[in-house]
C-alpha cells in the first residue's frame, strides 16, 4: 500500500464505506480541529472512474475537508496524503478501520483539556480549535478539576460520567471524596444522592425560599452563587442561607402589612404554619345579592349552552380554544370569588398568617383568632335569629378560600378520580388510618355530630358497603398509572375473595387478624370519594379527603405526570401558566408561550417532564386543617404498624 498525495477535488466517497449512522455528526467540529491542527490520519482510498478517487476510509474527515473548503479555509486542490489501495477489499479495510478504533476515554480526554489550559491555551481557543461550544470546554475542565482518586475511579469505569459531573458540583476535593467512598450504597451514588449531599448545607435554586426571593434579587442584595455546569439555573447552590432567609422575611413583611390593610387587626408573616390550625378561625358569610345571583345563573346558562354546541362541533379542543368560553368563565370565577366573605366586625377581632406556599409563591391563611379574642367574637356572634329562626350563612374558611383552578367541570372531575384512585392505593395499604376513617363517619351518624351552622359534616369515605366507582367525564385518562393499580388492588382480592356470597362468612372468619385488618383498608378505600364533581362537591368530604391524605402522608406527585393527553384538554394560557408554575426557564418559557396550541402541548409536555409538577385539583391544599388529631391509642398504632407503612405506594414509574 502506498502514501500518495491527492487534491481533495479529486476525492469522493464511496459505497464500500461501512459507515452508515453518525456520519454528519459533528462534522463542524472535526473541521474546526483539522483547520488548527491538521489532518492527524490520512485518508484510504481507492482509484475510481475520470481520474477521481474514491474514498474508503475517512468519510467524515473528507466531509469536513469539503466544509472547509466551501468556506475558505482550504483551496481544492490542497493535496491530502492518502493510502492508495491496491487490490484489498475496500470494504473489509473500511471495516477494520472503524471496527478496531476506540474513543479515547473520558478521563484522560478532560486531563488533556487541562494540561491545555496549563500550557497557557485559553478556554476561548481551545474550543475554537476543537469545534466545541465553551460551555462544553468549560465542563471538560470541571470534570478534569476532581480529586485525584475520583479521576482513578473514572478511569478504571467504577464510576459513571454521571456520577463525574454530580461531583464536580463542589470544588472540595475532601468533600468529594467523602460523598463518593463514605456511601458505598447504590442510592447513596445515584447523582441525584451525590449532588444533594454536596449542597445539603445551601439553598438551591429550585427551592421554595430562592423561587419565592429570586436569584437576581438574592445576587443583587450580595449573595454568592455556584452554579453547577451540568444543571439548570434550578440546581444552582446560593451560598448564603441566612441572606436568603432575611430577604424573604422582608418580602414577606410586605405582603402581610398589604393583607392587613384589607382590615384585619393583625397580620403575620411566618415561615411555617405550626400550630396556627389550632386556633379559632372565622367563617366567611354569604353576600350574594339577587342582582348578583341572576348574572350568575345567566352566566352559567350560557356556558353550559356554549360549552354544548362546541362539542358537538370540536370536541374539548374546540372549547379548550373559544374565546368566549374563556370570558364566561373568567366573569364566573370573578363571581364566585365574591360570593362569600367576611364580616368586617368580625376581621377586626382575627388576622392572617403570611407564609409561603408549593412553588415558592405567596399564601395568606386569613381568620385566625387569638385566645385573647375569642370572648370579644363569641358576644359579637351572639346574633338575634330571624323571623324563621334562621342563621347567617357560613362556610368553612379551609375550604371557601381554595383557588379557582380555571379548568373546566369535566377536567376537574378527571383528575380528582385519578387522585382518588391513588389515594385507595395509599389507604388501602394502611390499616390503621383505613380503621380511623371508617370510624369517622360511623361515629359521625351515631352521635349526630355538627360541625357547622349550615349543614351536617359529610366524610371522604362513603359507608355504604358499596365501590364508589370513579367514571372519567373526559375519558382520556383511563389508562393513569392510579387508575390500573387500583383496579390491579381490586382485582387481586378479587380472586381470593369467594364468589358465591354465602360462602363469604366462613371464609372471613377463616382469616387471620392481619389478612382482615388488610381486607378492611381495601374496602374502606373502596368507598372513599374525593372527587370533585360537576354536581357533587361537598366541602367538609373534600376537607375530610385532605385529612386522610395529610394523615397517609400521601403525595400525589409518583402518580402523575403532565403528559401531552393532559396538556391537551387546556386552552393556551392555561398551558402557558403551568409551565410559568413549574418554573420553567425563561428561554423555554418565552418559545412555548408564542407557539400555536399542537407544538405548545408538546414542548410544555418535554419542559415539565420528570419536574414532578402538579395542578391544582391534585395539590393538598395548604388551607385546610394542619395534623389531623389522632388518639393516643391510635397514634401508637401508628408507629407500631408493620403491616406497610402510611403512604407505602409504588415509586413513580421511570
Amino acid at each position: 500500500m502506498q502514501i500518495d498525495h491527492i487534491a481533495i477535488a479529486k476525492l469522493e466517497s464511496s459505497e464500500a464505506n461501512v459507515r452508515r449512522i453518525g456520519r454528519e455528526r459533528g462534522l463542524r467540529e472535526l473541521a474546526d480541529s483539522i483547520a488548527a491542527h491538521g489532518l492527524i490520519a490520512s485518508l484510504t482510498v481507492r482509484k475510481a472512474k475520470r481520474g477521481k478517487y474514491e474514498v474508503v476510509a475517512g468519510s467524515r474527515r473528507l466531509a469536513a475537508l469539503k466544509i472547509l473548503v466551501e468556506d475558505g479555509t482550504f483551496e481544492a486542490d490542497v493535496a491530502i496524503p492518502c493510502r492508495v489501495l491496491a487490490k484489498e477489499n475496500a470494504s473489509e479495510i473500511s471495516l477494520a478501520e472503524n471496527e478496531v478504533r476506540q474513543a479515547m476515554h473520558v478521563a484522560d480526554a478532560v486531563s488533556a483539556y487541562a494540561a491545555l489550559i496549563e500550557q497557557g491555551v485559553s478556554v476561548e481557543a481551545i474550543a475554537q480549535r476543537f469545534g466545541q461550544a465553551v460551555t462544553t470546554v468549560r465542563r471538560n475542565l470541571k470534570l478534569a478539576a476532581l480529586s485525584p482518586r475520583l479521576l482513578d475511579e473514572l478511569r478504571s469505569d467504577a464510576m459513571t460520567v454521571a456520577q463525574a459531573q454530580a461531583l464536580a458540583v463542589s470544588d472540595d476535593h475532601a468533600a468529594q471524596d467523602a460523598a463518593w467512598f463514605e456511601g458505598t450504597g447504590h442510592w447513596q451514588r445515584e447523582p441525584r444522592a451525590l449532588r444533594h449531599r454536596l449542597t445539603e448545607e445551601q439553598e438551591t435554586g429550585g427551592s421554595t425560599l430562592a423561587r419565592f426571593v429570586g436569584i437576581e434579587a438574592y445576587e443583587a442584595a450580595g449573595g454568592h452563587v455556584t452554579r453547577d455546569l451540568f444543571a439548570e439555573d434550578a440546581d444552582a447552590a446560593l451560598m448564603d442561607r441566612a441572606l436568603l432567609a432575611t430577604l424573604a422575611e422582608a418580602k414577606l413583611a410586605e405582603e402581610a402589612e398589604r393583607v392587613q390593610a384589607e382590615g384585619w387587626k393583625w397580620a403575620e408573616a411566618r415561615s411555617d404554619t405550626d400550630g396556627i390550625w389550632r386556633m379559632k378561625r372565622l367563617s366567611q358569610v354569604l353576600r350574594m345579592t339577587d342582582e348578583h345571583a341572576a348574572e350568575e345563573n345567566r352566566l352559567a346558562e350560557a356556558y353550559e349552552q356554549r360549552e354544548a354546541m362546541l362539542m358537538e362541533q370540536g370536541g374539548e379542543d374546540a372549547v379548550a380554544d373559544d374565546d368566549e368560553i374563556g370570558r364566561l368563565s373568567d366573569r364566573l370565577e370573578e363571581l364566585q370569588a365574591t360570593r362569600y366573605g367576611y364580616d368586617p366586625a368580625e376581621m377586626a377581632l382575627a388576622g392572617c398568617v403570611v407564609t409561603l406556599g408549593y412553588g415558592g409563591e405567596v399564601t395568606v391563611h386569613r381568620g385566625f383568632v387569638c385566645k385573647e379574642d375569642e370572648a370579644a367574637l363569641a358576644a359579637l356572634q351572639v346574633e338575634p335569629a330571624g323571623e324563621a329562626g334562621a342563621s347567617v350563612t357560613r362556610l368553612p374558611a379551609s375550604v371557601s378560600e381554595k383557588d379557582a383552578t380555571g379548568y373546566s367541570a369535566a377536567l376537574v372531575e378527571d383528575l380528582t378520580a385519578e387522585r382518588t384512585a391513588a389515594l385507595r392505593v395509599a389507604l388501602g395499604h394502611n390499616p390503621t388510618i383505613a380503621l380511623v376513617a371508617l370510624l369517622h363517619p360511623l361515629v359521625l351518624q351515631l352521635f349526630d355530630h355538627t360541625r357547622y351552622s349550615y349543614g351536617r359534616q359529610h366524610s371522604a369515605v362513603e359507608v355504604r358497603g358499596e365501590r364508589k366507582q370513579l367514571e372519567l367525564a373526559g375519558g382520556e385518562r383511563s389508562e393513569a398509572k392510579a387508575h390500573r393499580e387500583w383496579a390491579a388492588v381490586i382485582e387481586g382480592w378479587g380472586y381470593r375473595v369467594p364468589g358465591d356470597p354465602g360462602e363469604v362468612w366462613p371464609w372471613l372468619m377463616e382469616q387471620t387478624e392481619m389478612e382482615l385488618h388488610s381486607l378492611l383498608a381495601v374496602c374502606v378505600a373502596a368507598n372513599l370519594n374525593a372527587v370533585v364533581a360537576k354536581h357533587d362537591r361537598s366541602p367538609t368530604r373534600l376537607e375530610n379527603a385532605d385529612q386522610i391524605a395529610r394523615a397517609l402522608d400521601f403525595d400525589m406527585t409518583p402518580w402523575f405526570e403532565a403528559d401531552e393527553r393532559f396538556l391537551k384538554r387546556l386552552n393556551r394560557r392555561q398551558i402557558v401558566l403551568a409551565i410559568e408554575d413549574a418554573g420553567v426557564d425563561k428561554a423555554t418559557f418565552d418559545r412555548i408561550s408564542v407557539k400555536k396550541k399542537a407544538e405548545a402541548v408538546t414542548l410544555a409536555a418535554e419542559a415539565l417532564q420528570g419536574r414532578g409538577w402538579l395542578p391544582k385539583p391534585l395539590r393538598l391544599s395548604p388551607e385546610d386543617g394542619g395534623d389531623v388529631d389522632l388518639p393516643v391509642t391510635v397514634r401508637r398504632a401508628l408507629d407500631d404498624d408493620t403491616t406497610a407503612p402510611a403512604g407505602d405506594v409504588p415509586e413513580a414509574e421511570s
